[in-house]
């Protein structure tokens, strides 16, 4: 909510705005960002080691598609 200033000599001056709501929001949705960033970070474990895709498939039961 934007609040309109008055100087003392009647001018308008800078406004001052209220974020009370915004920051009330956006506690709310803090949870799914935290969630979001330890994906990502876990993600980028994953591509930083050596044969990062090999490793991945194997984590999920799958194969690396070779004929053995």
């Amino acid at each position: 909510m934007r609040e309109q200033r008055v100087t003392a000599a009647g001018d308008y001056g800078s406004n001052t705005y209220h974020l009370n709501g915004l920051v009330k929001r956006l506690k709310e949705m803090e949870l799914d960002f935290e969630e979001e960033r330890k994906e990502r970070q876990a993600a980028r474990k994953l591509t930083e080691k050596p044969n990062a895709r090999a490793n991945a498939r194997t984590k999920r039961g799958q194969g690396d598609g070779g004929t053995e």
